[in-house]
């Protein structure tokens, strides 16, 4: 939940303040995927026995990225709802972690393929990039 009330209650309204929605999430989510790089050197954790630089990892950075843009949509859809973000995130997390253990390429995969719907369904949001056609 504090996750979420810092990244899309405080840092996105500061960076939409200044910048097109779409770049305020993409520097949102690069600050984001900046934040979890610890992961990849605690020991016991999936991204430690990946390694930082697997596709694992490149793959997190574009997934991570994905959110990034998915969540704030969401969150401008919904008159800047942070609850919308914090269910989003805690249903992504809770998934994975009733899914793990599972190889990490199915991880990958999983994690872009979510991404990857949440950037286009970002992408037609005229507020975010591309304006819906008529």
């Amino acid at each position: 939940v504090s996750e979420e009330v810092g990244w899309r209650g405080f840092a996105l309204d500061r960076l939409d303040a200044g910048l097109h929605p779409l770049a305020a999430s993409l520097l949102l989510g690069v600050v984001w995927w900046a934040w979890h790089l610890p992961l990849f050197f605690l020991e016991g954790t999936l991204h430690r026995s990946e390694g930082l630089l697997s596709a694992f990892a490149v793959g997190y950075l574009v997934t991570v990225l994905s959110y990034a843009i998915g969540f704030a949509w969401l969150v401008h859809r919904s008159r800047r709802s942070i609850l919308i973000a914090v269910a989003a995130h805690a249903s992504i997390n809770g998934t994975l972690a009733w899914a793990t253990p599972f190889p990490s390429d199915i991880f990958v995969l999983a994690t872009l393929g979510v991404g990857a719907l949440a950037v286009l369904l970002a992408l037609r949001d005229p507020r975010l990039g591309l304006p819906e056609r008529a």
